[in-house]
């Protein structure tokens, strides 16, 4: 790739994980800064965490390696073998990557029915797919993300500041009180020890969610 005078060097590469959770220790900050985006892709790695497939998955993470800088993560992606593909927006580059890596997927030929991604990824995906395995790939159905915008409005709302992120164990303390308080404030029959230790599986399953301003703000889980 050339810039004016000087050259970069930029490589794609898609890494492959032997799992949900070490798919999700890599890619779960990037799917939560779009979670609307992104959220059937998160709810099904939340559930093959909890449940894993009987089948073998692909879970994989598109970087865009440049020498000299750290790696970038452009993209993710999660199959279960007779499911369809399930995929962020990713560089059309990294399509014939992802087909490559299904080789390791003896049945893929016959379980893959399709792909949900973004429109411009999801056609180049299908474009080599059918180059490789000879079958025929069709649009099924187009779906959209409706954006609430208030460009028009004489007065813009006052969005907050921070990030939605994961529950860390660092965050335990300060959410094991507010558990606490909330089970007294709605006067559940749960003993203290309970719900300190239903507080810290609930981080620990990835299921527990904050607000972060310069630490948890507010939390919510499932």
């Amino acid at each position: 790739l050339l810039i004016g005078d000087k050259t970069l060097f930029c490589i794609m590469r898609v890494e492959i994980f032997p799992e949900a959770s070490a798919f999700l220790d890599a890619t779960d900050q990037f799917l939560l800064d779009d979670e609307a985006n992104h959220n059937l892709l998160l709810s099904l790695a939340l559930m093959l965490v909890q449940s894993p497939s009987q089948t073998p998955s692909l879970f994989a993470a598109v970087y865009d390696d440049k020498r000299g800088d750290k790696r970038t993560l452009r993209g993710a992606v999660v199959w279960t073998p007779g499911r369809k593909m399930v995929a962020t927006a990713c560089p059309i580059e990294a399509a014939e990557l992802l087909v490559n890596a299904l080789d390791g997927f003896k049945t893929a030929k016959d379980t893959l029915t399709g792909i949900l991604a973004p429109f411009e990824f999801a056609t180049e995906f299908a474009k080599v797919w059918s180059r490789k395995t000879g079958i025929r790939a069709d649009i099924g159905v187009q779906q959209y993300v409706m954006r609430m915008d208030f460009s028009d409005s004489p007065e813009r709302p006052v969005f907050p500041q921070g990030r939605f992120r994961r529950a860390w164990l660092e965050d335990l303390r300060r959410l094991r009180s507010w558990a606490s308080s909330m089970v007294v404030e709605t006067k559940l029959e749960e003993a203290p020890e309970e719900t300190a230790e239903l507080t810290r599986r609930t981080i620990e399953s990835r299921r527990l969610f904050v607000w972060d301003l310069m630490g948890p703000v507010a939390m919510a889980g499932h």
